[in-house]
């Protein structure tokens, strides 16, 4: 019953609900659910999904759920890191997305 052609046909609450999906997409599952994700952020309606979190953790291969994102994709999420960057109510994590800013997202935008 999953949603497997239109993204933005994944109600939010299906993506709070299962909020724990984001730590074990495969790079074709992030692909198809990271746009869903991201506009649900943006509108504030995430209440448990931390997308943030799963676009600056890098360690242990988890940069490896990226590597189907093309460099415009890969751009997009880089403009939603530096939006958060710029929000003060997230300064505790402006470390943490500097390091991913630095490390990958710059590097794969617009490659």
């Amino acid at each position: 019953q999953d949603e497997k052609q239109d993204w933005s046909a994944i109600p939010v609450a299906d993506l709070d609900r299962y909020y724990s999906s984001l730590s074990f997409f495969d790079a074709e599952g992030m692909r198809f659910h990271l746009p869903a994700y991201l506009v649900a952020d943006l509108e504030c309606r995430l209440q448990t999904a931390d997308v943030l979190f799963h676009l600056v953790y890098m360690a242990d291969g988890a940069a490896s759920r990226f590597d189907t994102l093309s460099p415009a994709q890969c751009e997009a999420v880089r403009e939603f890191l530096l939006l958060r960057l710029s929000d003060p109510h997230r300064e505790s994590e402006h470390p943490m997305i500097e390091a991913a800013l630095r490390d990958y997202w710059t590097a794969h935008a617009g490659s």
